[in-house]
């Protein structure tokens, strides 16, 4: 005869909640969008973005409008729409669809948007249109 076996019960393992970026993330996409894509304060957007984005430009030739940052055009402008891709405490990329108005010239355009950390806010590392240059940053996360 065999004797029982005891069975213990396991303990379900908590997988870690997923990184959930902080609402100021959102505010400086947002404001991003609103200043450098679309164009409307460019001084804004110098202050959204780090080094890298600017490329090694001033401020005053950034303040010409003729800045590395593929545009919207404003005029064709409805709503933009954000997704996380990645977040973690060091990194936000989220995509973007930029959605026009009904009847617009152009079509819906989804981007990849890039944030890291600048003490107690977030700063434009990144921006470009997905599928240009293999989509995703190459970032390391």
């Amino acid at each position: 005869m065999t004797s029982p076996v005891a069975v213990t019960p396991q303990t379900a393992t908590t997988a870690s909640k997923p990184y959930k970026p902080p609402k100021s993330a959102f505010r400086v996409a947002r404001a991003f969008v609103r200043t450098a894509v679309l164009r409307t304060d460019l001084a804004r957007s110098w202050q959204l973005t780090t080094q890298g984005v600017h490329q090694n430009m001033t401020e005053q030739q950034w303040l010409t409008g003729d800045i590395p940052i593929v545009p919207f055009p404003r005029s064709q402008f409805l709503v933009a729409r954000y997704h996380i891709v990645r977040a973690a405490p060091t990194e936000v990329v989220l995509e973007v669809v930029m959605l026009p108005r009904t009847g617009s010239v152009v079509g819906p355009t989804l981007f990849y948007l890039h944030l890291v950390p600048d003490g107690k806010s977030w700063l434009v590392s990144y921006w470009a249109p997905a599928g240009e240059g293999g989509g995703l940053p190459n970032i390391a996360s």
